[in-house]
């Protein structure tokens, strides 16, 4: 998945407890702005309010995700998987994604953006309250 924006990712990253109104405002405003670009005619793109409802929904589908794999692989952050062959990572994803069906009822829809989500430290501080 690309990056959502350059200004999202080059940003600095505010602790959470200092996470205020504004700073969410302008992180939403950056997401939009990213997920605008993506169309044609930036017109038919949903709007800001769209987008955070449709993050609640995601959030608790990653986390229920995120538990799953720290159950299978409880052998750090998800980050680490990286440093795993290929072909083992990809079999203990293939792993996590049937045990959250399994237990869900329903296919994890959000493994690109669970993806970006653990290789983005910088805004780790920030995403991970709102993730898990």
């Amino acid at each position: 998945m690309e990056s959502l924006t350059p200004e999202l990712l080059d940003s600095s990253s505010p602790s959470s407890e200092n996470y205020s109104p504004e700073d969410d405002e302008m992180f939403w405003a950056l997401v939009h702005q990213g997920y605008r670009a993506k169309f044609d005619d930036p017109s038919k793109a949903e709007d800001i309010q769209t987008l955070r409802q449709q993050w609640g929904t995601m959030r608790s589908s990653v986390a229920d995700f995120n538990e799953n794999l720290t159950e299978i692989w409880p052998n750090g952050p998800a980050k680490y998987l990286d440093t795993l062959p290929r072909h083992d990572r990809h079999k203990l994803l293939k792993k996590v994604l049937i045990l959250y069906q399994d237990r869900m009822g329903e296919t994890f829809e959000y493994l690109e953006v669970w993806n970006l989500l653990t290789h983005h430290a910088k805004w780790e501080r920030v995403l991970r309250p709102l993730v898990l």
